[in-house]
């Protein structure tokens, strides 16, 4: 299978350089995004070759549950939770701000393989921010859970 064939190609492989980077600066974090591959975005790496190009994505959803709160999280369709990441505890001072925050960097050891063991490959999963769940890493600091996952097809 050929992408994109044209006559006028001179070179059967070539890439812009930083590409990748280019991509994640125009579209991480945001919610849709608009790309256009011209060599005026990504720069000509082969003067006289048609060009094309390929991008791979997965969208991420990023959720914090205050401590004491939860939540439940749910893929739509026949999707399965894949967790990217987990942590309980304090990393800072905006996300749940309270009058107890201690220690603005802990984080509970576990959290990650907890949040895994419960949710993976779940179509639907209720998680609790809470010390009984995840240990207390910083004690007379409020804490929350922040989960970063994505919905993927079975």
């Amino acid at each position: 299978m050929t992408t994109c064939w044209s006559p006028e190609m001179v070179k059967s492989y070539c890439a812009a350089d930083y590409s990748l980077y280019k991509v994640y600066d125009i579209c991480n974090g945001k919610h849709n995004c608009e790309l256009f591959a011209s060599s005026s975005v990504f720069s000509d790496p082969c003067p006289n070759t048609t060009k094309y190009l390929d991008v791979e994505f997965f969208c991420e959803e990023i959720g914090s549950i205050c401590d004491g709160s939860s939540t439940t999280l749910i893929c739509p369709d026949d999707g399965r939770l894949v967790i990217v990441d987990a942590s309980y505890g304090r990393q800072g001072n905006t996300t749940c701000p309270d009058d107890r925050m201690i220690d603005l960097n802990c984080k509970a050891r576990l959290s990650l393989d907890i949040v895994l063991h419960e949710c993976e490959n779940k179509k639907t999963c209720n998680l609790q921010a809470s010390s009984q769940s995840f240990g207390d890493p910083c004690p007379d600091t409020s804490k929350y859970l922040s989960v970063s996952y994505r919905c993927t097809k079975s």
